[in-house]
């Protein structure tokens, strides 16, 4: 009788871990390679990323749009979904990415013209900049292979709707 409870008691463990172990090691495989060397062809000469210890990043470059590539090759890492989330929301695409449940917030940040009130007020003098940020992001998403869940290629200016996003 007590062998039963064992094996039940072992049975039961097997069950509850072995989907934590799963899970775990899913969302573990989903954290960015902070080490090594990457070789990026948005970048004119060479840009350095280091992260202290508690992973705030500081980046060397030689001129302002590698910099700016580097700084969106990092957001790209810190978060890349959801800066595609934002850009989503206030362009009324997030259908595209969740489906139905989404449609009527689509439909009223399409009302209101927030992605194209948002890009009206962005000088043209940054566009170069944005570019390259944006460049980094999709040179980040290309390089872990995510650029593939994405349903059409993001423009530079989308940057700038991800930002307008909570303050309109």
């Amino acid at each position: 009788m007590r062998s039963r409870w064992i094996y039940a008691a072992i049975a039961l463990a097997v069950l509850v871990l072995a989907p934590v172990a799963v899970v775990h090691g899913v969302l573990r495989g989903s954290l960015p390679t902070l080490d090594g060397t990457v070789a990026a062809s948005g970048l004119s000469s060479a840009v350095t990323i280091e992260r202290d210890s508690l992973g705030v990043p500081t980046i060397t470059a030689t001129n302002r749009v590698d910099l700016a590539y580097a700084t969106g090759w990092v957001h790209g890492q810190d978060r890349f979904f959801q800066m595609d989330l934002s850009r989503r929301l206030a362009a009324g695409e997030l259908s595209e990415l969740v489906g139905r449940a989404a449609l009527a917030q689509d439909e009223s940040a399409r009302q209101i013209h927030l992605k194209e009130t948002i890009l009206a007020m962005d000088p043209s003098g940054r566009v170069g900049q944005i570019d390259s940020v944006r460049g980094g992001n999709r040179g980040y998403a290309e390089a872990i292979a995510l650029d593939r869940h994405r349903s059409r290629e993001s423009r530079g200016r989308d940057s700038s709707v991800e930002r307008g996003q909570g303050s309109a």
